[in-house]
């Protein structure tokens, strides 16, 4: 047992000498792509431990968006384990994107803090089953922060009916929210942007994950 201990004590040790910790507003690579940003008070981080490993801390956070995933985003199959999630206000955990052509933010919520998913002033669209689960669907249009400045552009949710458990391996196919999205004749972007495992927090929350995509 104490041999046991010792490896585990040593590998704990080596994974925090190999980690990154991203605390500006930017993308790179880590074995996987990631995004980090952040808006108003509080403080964030994102650390990159390789492959799709990562985890994230928030605290009194006003608006923060950070994980890792791909770009460009696409229709794909994505695994994920999230060991932890945990938000005392507002943001969500899950898929999320930017198209453009035109301008549109998504999400595909798998978890979220004290406030509803989709925020306020949403048109609900039906729901779909995917990978298990009824998600419900959300649109609204917003005008704010986007990867080319601020505009007006569509916000979409997909939300889990129940949110999902966690220390589970699961899987989000996003081209069977895309398709849902357009069967309900809302507009969506041609042209695709980064899609990651976000780990969002807005509204003076405090939040931590730690999560693995592949």
């Amino acid at each position: 047992m104490k041999k046991v201990l010792l490896v585990a004590a040593a590998f704990a040790a080596a994974l925090s000498l190999r980690a990154t910790t991203i605390t500006s507003n930017g993308t790179g690579y880590d074995g996987l792509y990631w995004s980090f940003w952040r808006s108003g008070g509080g403080s964030a981080q994102l650390n990159l431990l390789g492959g799709g490993h990562f985890s994230t801390s928030f605290n009194n956070i006003g608006d923060t968006t950070m994980g890792k995933g791909w770009n460009p985003g696409s229709a794909r199959v994505c695994g994920y384990n999230a060991g932890v999630y945990s938000n005392t206000a507002g943001g969500t955990g899950g898929m999320y994107g930017w198209q453009q052509n035109p301008q549109t933010e998504w999400y595909v919520n798998e978890f979220w803090g004290s406030q509803p998913p989709q925020g306020s002033g949403a048109t609900y669209l039906g729901n779909f089953w995917s990978d298990g689960s009824s998600y419900n669907m959300y649109k609204r249009q917003l005008y704010g922060s986007s990867p080319t400045g601020n505009v007006y552009f569509w916000q979409l949710n997909s939300s889990r009916t129940s949110q999902n458990s966690k220390g589970v391996n699961h899987t989000i196919n996003t081209g069977n929210h895309f398709y849902a999205w357009k069967q309900k004749g809302v507009p969506f972007g041609a042209t695709f942007q980064g899609m990651f495992f976000d780990t969002e927090g807005w509204g003076s929350g405090v939040g931590s994950a730690n999560v693995t995509v592949w």
